[in-house]
């Protein structure tokens, strides 16, 4: 589920840190931090922001530099001239509640910019679908640091189940399928294509679980329609396990999207990708590991995003921290066996890191290095 210090470094292993001269988000200064190809057990990069702490990132691009918004109340928001920070707190992003929402506890708000206006789409808390029941809306801003406001009193994605106004996208499932989703629908996330048409994808809740993409208007705030009817949404996969966090991007000819899967309050959550020519191929689409435990030092790296920055592909997660000691004021990446619920008293925490991915002459992704903070 998206509910989006220094690093202290125990290895023998040589670490090759670079920095080349640059300085905006577009062509900007990316110290980083590198380890040798063959160690696969990999220490952990340091964390580009440890306060705010951002779960869940979504990173939008903008004219001063960059904002995200992350799993929390209200959305929580921070912003930094380049991947490196400094990562600066803003103001919550959502200015009020629809009238379907019953809390402000919002998970994995994605923003976008769609037909120059700021849109924010996040899962709130919905009466009808139990207590982690969550459905889809949809908010509006001029600025992509202003208070962003409720389109209409609809969810944009939700099961009828919910004590709500019927959805624009209220997810009916295909002839002989389970009922989904059962307990709501969260982690959305906006792709474009090369022709100017949104899309929407999202996960539906419950086992098991499934990543789904729904059609939506040029503008980006309803789902489009045929005949008159909203378009229904399609399944890209399905799982007993948990999969999560939906991102797709377009590579040449090829789709590649980005997900995760895990508990996400462990060390054993992680970030896949699967590649295939049409998004509704992916499912049958081999699986590959792009960020795991063992391969970046970082306890449960996920909740992915990525960005197009300067031409290159950047890739903004969130990783467990704890503190190194009672009343140390530093923090390190949480020990394998880490369980949020069961290690409470280390004062765990997600924060962000970055990283600038490369892509290979058969585009398949792979890490080039992590971005370090600004001034490390």
């Amino acid at each position: 589920m998206r509910t989006r210090g220094r690093t202290i470094l125990r290895t023998t292993a040589v670490l090759v840190l670079a920095v080349v001269m640059a300085a905006s988000p577009t062509a900007g200064s990316e110290a980083r931090f590198e380890t040798p190809a063959a160690n696969r057990a990999a220490p952990p990069p340091p964390p580009v922001a440890v306060k705010p702490p951002l779960a869940d990132p979504s990173i939008e691009v903008t004219d001063a530099g960059l904002v995200a918004v992350s799993t929390g109340t209200w959305v929580p928001r921070a912003t930094a001239p380049g991947p490196g920070g400094p990562w600066t707190t803003a103001p919550t992003g959502l200015a009020m509640l629809p009238t379907w929402a019953t809390g402000p506890e919002i998970w994995a708000a994605d923003i976008v910019q769609i037909d120059r206006r700021w849109l924010l789409y996040f899962s709130a808390p919905v009466a009808g679908l139990g207590r982690q029941g969550r459905c889809i809306g949809v908010a509006v801003s001029d600025s992509p640091t202003g208070n962003f406001t409720p389109l209409e009193d609809r969810p944009l994605v939700c099961p009828r189940r919910a004590k709500a106004p019927r959805a624009y996208d209220d997810t009916v499932p295909e002839p002989g399928e389970p009922d989904h989703p059962r307990a709501g629908a969260i982690d959305p996330s906006v792709f474009g294509d090369k022709a100017g048409k949104q899309y929407l994808l999202y996960k539906t809740q419950g086992r098991p679980a499934t990543l789904r993409m729904v059609p939506l208007t040029k503008r980006g705030t309803r789902v489009s329609r045929i005949r008159g009817e909203p378009r229904p949404s399609t399944e890209l996969m399905r799982s007993r396990k948990i999969i999560e966090n939906p991102v797709l991007v377009r590579r040449r000819s090829e789709y590649v999207l980005f997900y995760s899967q895990g508990n996400f309050r462990n060390c054993h959550y992680k970030t896949l990708w699967r590649r295939a020519g049409t998004p509704t191929k992916l499912a049958k689409a081999p699986k590959h590991a792009l960020l795991n435990r063992s391969r970046t030092g970082v306890c449960g790296p996920g909740g992915a995003d990525i960005a197009r920055i300067g031409g290159s592909t950047q890739m903004f997660f969130h990783g467990w921290v704890c503190r190194t000691g009672p009343g140390s004021a530093d923090f390190t990446a949480c020990h394998s066996h880490f369980h949020v619920e069961r290690d409470s008293d280390l004062d765990p925490r997600r924060v962000l890191y970055a990283a600038r991915l490369s892509w290979t002459s058969t585009q398949r992704p792979r890490v080039r290095f992590f971005h370090v903070p600004a001034g490390g």
